[in-house]
């Protein structure tokens, strides 16, 4: 019992372990060497259900901003929208001031 506590003991030294992983390291000394691959995977699982869930959120997030900017873009659109068709219009009247003064003048000639 010493000696496998000591084992035990010299393999959580020279592995940095979190505290999680402290009793994954004795159970997999304790079991022959077919079964210690699954414990590894089993503490790569908790990462990657990390990983999924902040890419979640980061989409999440993302949509959110999309829509904010989407809103943001159709309310400028909509002004730009009625700048320009006031700009039209003026500038319509603008050419159509010189057209009728040209259509009067040779009516007068």
């Amino acid at each position: 019992e010493e000696r496998r506590t000591e084992q035990i003991k010299s393999k959580m030294k020279r592995t940095p372990a979190k505290p999680q992983e402290h009793a994954t390291s004795i159970l997999s000394s304790e079991q022959p060497s077919n079964k210690e691959e699954e414990p590894k995977h089993q503490k790569q699982q908790p990462n990657h259900t990390k990983n999924s869930q902040q890419r979640q959120d980061n989409q999440k997030e993302d949509k959110q901003l999309v829509r904010y900017n989407n809103i943001k873009k159709k309310t400028t659109t909509y002004k730009q929208q009625q700048r320009r068709k006031l700009n039209k219009k003026t500038e319509k009247r603008q050419r159509d001031k010189p057209k009728q003064e040209k259509q009067e003048q040779p009516l007068t000639k």
